[in-house]
């Protein structure tokens, strides 16, 4: 798992620019199904880094679509609120092996009570299939246990399938559509930036790195998803204690867990709706810590722990296929460098 990650990364990026470029084909049948049943809103629903991957592209899709989109975990949906799916709601199952003992679950009760469900996944011929009208595979290359390339690729693909259907249904016009394919694009094209720009923190900074223990990383709206798979990818693979916050959730009670030595974790964009909040707590928390990371295209932010990529101008809805690398490479490198995983950790 450790030895493939680079790789998995490196192919995330190429793989995302193809997608792109197919788009049309790939998302075909997602579009097809859509357009035909005039849905209203969307209900993904998902387990683990489906869910994340889910949470991740949901905001993009919401905003394009115009119309609600929500993520709810796969088994509290399956026993309390698969009763309230109204008709003209679209629900997607997200699974990466389709085996998923709550997402087939779930499928399985809609489909009984003739609810309209399908499913995004990494294979086709899985459990999954038999309980959905349609299936579609997300699109990339085999392998990736831990969801490197999955993630990025997954999330990606939903985006797209947003996009397409927004512009079948004329929800956006031929301009919007261009200005979102050049923006995908560019986002894209800044994976292999902000993987650069996560290898020279790591040689600067390893030693803080290494040290994490009790990490928490924040999020908020579109980038949510990113604290939720960063913090999930810290505890599968390091071991360390991690957890996701929502950005203004941290200052109501959670702030009394911070210590000097935790380490708190933010990502952000300039375009942001919450940017100046963001800053002004990124600097508030310095007053007890200063184990303080950020991935930021703003010149606002200062400090010892800045990773800084360019201004390209992206929107924060897109900036999420990029910023679950620093993430990624830091629990790769940490791994490798320390010889300690999460299932060779003692557990007192």
């Amino acid at each position: 798992m450790i030895n493939s990650k680079i790789n998995y990364m490196d192919e995330a990026a190429e793989l995302s620019l193809v997608n792109i470029k197919n788009r049309k084909e790939i998302t075909k049948k997602f579009v097809d199904y859509f357009v035909k049943n005039n849905f209203k809103r969307i209900q993904f629903v998902g387990s683990g880094s489906s869910y994340n991957i889910a949470k991740n592209a949901s905001y993009f899709v919401q905003k394009v679509l115009n119309i609600p989109v929500s993520v709810n975990w796969a088994f509290t949906f399956l026993n309390y609120d698969i009763d309230y799916v109204e008709d003209d709601t679209l629900v997607v199952l997200c699974s990466q092996g389709g085996f998923s003992t709550n997402t087939v679950g779930a499928a399985r009760k809609l489909t009984q009570r003739r609810k309209k469900c399908i499913a995004f996944c990494k294979f086709t011929d899985t459990p999954l299939k038999d309980e959905v009208k349609l299936l579609i595979d997300y699109n990339f290359t085999a392998g990736d246990l831990r969801q490197t390339k999955g993630f990025v690729m997954s999330s990606l693909f939903i985006m797209l399938c947003g996009l397409e259907a927004a512009y079948a249904t004329k929800k956006i016009d031929d301009e919007q559509y261009a200005k979102y394919v050049e923006e995908l694009t560019l986002a894209a094209k800044k994976l292999p930036e902000v993987k650069k720009v996560s290898e020279d923190f790591y040689a600067k900074n390893d030693e803080l790195l290494k040290s994490i223990d009790r990490l928490m990383v924040i999020g908020c709206g579109p980038n949510y998803g990113i604290a939720m798979e960063g913090a999930l990818k810290y505890e599968e693979t390091y071991g360390s204690h991690a957890d996701p916050f929502e950005m203004e959730e941290l200052i109501h009670g959670k702030l009394c867990e911070v210590t000097k030595n935790s380490t708190i974790f933010f990502t952000d964009s300039a375009s942001s709706a919450t940017h100046e909040r963001l800053v002004e707590i990124y600097n508030v928390l310095f007053d007890i810590c200063d184990r303080i990371i950020i991935l930021t295209d703003s010149d606002d932010i200062k400090g010892k722990y800045v990773l800084k990529i360019d201004d390209d101008k992206i929107s924060e809805e897109v900036a999420v296929i990029y910023q679950a690398v620093p993430f990624q490479y830091f629990t790769y490198k940490t791994c490798q460098d320390t010889m300690v995983e999460a299932h060779s950790r003692e557990r007192v």
